[in-house]
């Protein structure tokens, strides 16, 4: 496998997106311990060749995101509601048809702060799932 989740930081339930070298998984999941429990994770992990490239686990709370760096290695970050700047800027985006039955919609918190010069920075972002609502 080559890297190591770290379990203790993901949240217990919501939606994995994960890039894979032969696929994309989105889906919701349960955590069980040391495990996520969602059907096309599993079968990717097993699929020999199939690297993890980048990966999202979240609910409306927090995100935990493992993704894969230039060098090869693999980092982590967890981004939570509470403890980000009180600026923000959301985005509600559309997911392609073939995912509508898993959410129709992805908001992308947008964490912003203004630079000295007083441009817009956006510092971090966290994915939340949007309530059921019409594309």
């Amino acid at each position: 496998m080559g890297y190591q989740i770290n379990y203790d930081k993901i949240p217990d339930s919501g939606y994995v997106l994960a890039y894979f070298r032969m696929g994309i998984v989105f889906e919701p999941y349960e955590k069980t311990g040391e495990e996520i429990e969602a059907r096309g994770w599993k079968e990717h992990l097993d699929r020999e060749g199939d690297s993890l490239f980048e990966l999202h686990l979240f609910n409306d709370q927090e995100e935990y995101r493992f993704f894969q760096k230039q060098d090869g290695e693999y980092d982590e970050f967890v981004v939570s509601k509470n403890d980000q700047s009180e600026e923000i800027y959301v985005e509600d985006m559309c997911v392609e048809k073939r995912y509508a039955d898993v959410l129709r919609k992805i908001r992308v918190v947008n964490y912003i702060e203004y630079t000295q010069d007083g441009m817009l920075e956006i510092t971090n972002y966290r994915l939340s799932p949007v309530p059921e609502e019409e594309c």
